[in-house]
């Protein structure tokens, strides 16, 4: 009874006692009442160290907990600081936003796949600049051209106008500032290679080697009296409208033009309008239309070129602004895909057809009858035909290097300026798929015994000067390579 009442007291005792370690360790050490040693003091002793105990782990508890929160609000200050840094949290909203994103990117794949299975060219934009709407090169007067990769994929619609007509227009894809430059360039360019220029045309009109051509005509004079039918020192009489001066391959010369031709704003949009992974850039030409030339005929560009392929495609590139009505390119909507015409239609005039290979330079005609005549009707008359003018300084078409196209007189009067007429400055780009492979008689017209516009190619000469530097130098009918026609 003793006992039981000792421990009681001694329980009562403690829960008055606070709840600190350290005044329980002192209150251990306090000595005892008395000297002489009782059970029931043995007995109460033992009560207090079991309870003091309970009590030092409770203390020990709370004093875990306390701490175990003050790291809890470091830490989260640590975040919070993190978040408005910038950098990278664990578990914070960071990782959510990479969730985020890759969920988004899955979309993106989704939606490439299913362009795919249209047929169509997905685009994959560069995302540094996607939140960039400005299309246009970043250029400045010192670079010709630095654009980087297209921010904005091609619309479908787009590609599809190309797919099914042959032809489409890209608006304010350049840069002004950078084509002025350009526009300069060439400006000088040609007026120091006139004399190139007038000799290429007798080339073509009497189908002359160029060696010859150089030595029997030295003068721009010479080369338009023999074009107007003024000259016969070679025994050739003729009369000849000339619809433009031309100029080759200016890349090769000028950095401001070598930059733009290999430029990923073209090559992007060559690849993507005729859905091939890499291209060739086969030739720039500068088109130099004045008052009085005539109008260029019907043609396509892939008649004159060495290749044997259906994916060559041509940007046209005013240098200044064309209104309407102006000499901006003409195209028969659907020429692209009309296998028939050169099928059963031959270039020699005669009862199977005429005019097929006539050139853009009008130098061959456009044939005493047959399909190619009756252009206007076979398409459907003026609604088979579609122009893009007015054309400003940024724009450019894109056409099917089997489109047939054409372009308007140098004298019309929308050609008109302040009273005096205008000359009309243009430059084309011709990109072909990197698998194009070059034809035998497009070689056996540069060997020995060879002479334009003789033997058995179907081809016309006009683009001879353009690749007669090279096409000697590759085998037909596989796959080459060449610095003069590099692949982009």
């Amino acid at each position: 009874m003793g006992i039981l009442l000792g421990c009681q007291i001694s329980m009562l005792m403690l829960t008055m006692v606070p709840s600190s370690s350290a005044f329980v360790q002192s209150f251990i050490l306090l000595p005892p009442p008395s000297t002489t040693t009782t059970t029931s003091d043995i007995m109460s002793r033992a009560a207090r160290q079991h309870n003091v105990s309970l009590l030092a782990a409770s203390s020990r508890t709370s004093d875990s907990q306390q701490n175990s929160s003050k790291k809890q609000k470091q830490k989260q200050k640590q975040n919070d600081s993190s978040i408005n840094t910038g950098k990278l949290n664990p578990n914070g909203t960071k990782q959510k936003q990479k969730q985020t994103q890759k969920k988004r990117r899955a979309s993106q794949q989704d939606i490439h796949n299913l362009v795919h299975k249209i047929g169509l060219q997905p685009v994959v934009t560069n995302s540094a600049n996607t939140n960039s709407a400005n299309t246009n090169i970043n250029t400045n007067t010192n670079s010709a051209n630095k654009r980087t990769p297209l921010s904005k994929p091609i619309p479908i619609k787009t590609q599809l106008q190309y797919a099914r007509k042959g032809h489409t227009v890209l608006r304010n894809i350049l840069d002004k500032p950078t084509l002025t430059n350009i526009h300069n360039d060439l400006v000088q360019y040609a007026s120091q290679r006139q004399l190139e220029a007038w000799q290429q045309k007798v080339e073509v009109k009497l189908s002359l080697p160029s060696s010859k051509v150089k030595k029997l005509y030295t003068t721009p004079k010479a080369c338009q009296d023999i074009l107007n039918g003024n000259g016969n020192s070679s025994g050739h009489e003729t009369t000849t409208t000339i619809p433009f001066l031309q100029h080759f391959n200016t890349w090769r010369h000028l950095p401001s033009v070598h930059t733009l031709v290999h430029s990923p704003i073209l090559t992007q949009a060559a690849k993507e309008l005729m859905d091939v992974k890499t291209v060739k850039l086969y030739q720039d030409s500068l088109f130099h239309k004045r008052p009085g030339d005539g109008p260029t005929p019907w043609h396509s560009d892939a008649r004159m070129a060495p290749f044997d392929t259906s994916n060559m495609i041509t940007f046209w590139i005013p240098l200044m602004y064309i209104p309407n009505g102006g000499t901006g390119l003409m195209f028969v909507n659907g020429s692209h895909n009309d296998f028939a015409l050169p099928f059963w239609n031959s270039r020699d005039g005669n009862v199977s057809g005429s005019g097929s290979g006539s050139g853009s330079d009008g130098t061959t005609g456009t044939g005493t009858g047959g399909e190619y005549d009756r252009l206007d009707e076979r398409y459907g008359g003026e609604e088979g035909i579609t122009d893009y003018m007015p054309m400003d300084m940024g724009d450019m078409t894109a056409h099917s290097g089997w489109t047939l196209h054409c372009a308007a007189a140098g004298m019309g009067r929308t050609d008109m300026t302040m009273g005096q007429q205008q000359e009309r400055y243009a430059l084309a780009v011709t990109y072909v798929d990197d698998m194009a492979e070059i034809r035998e008689d497009a070689i056996a017209a540069f060997g020995d015994s060879a002479a334009v516009g003789v033997g058995p190619g179907p081809g016309h000469d006009e683009d001879r000067r353009s690749y007669e530097g090279w096409v000697k130098d590759v085998e037909p009918r596989c796959y080459f390579e060449h610095p003069l026609v590099p692949t982009l």
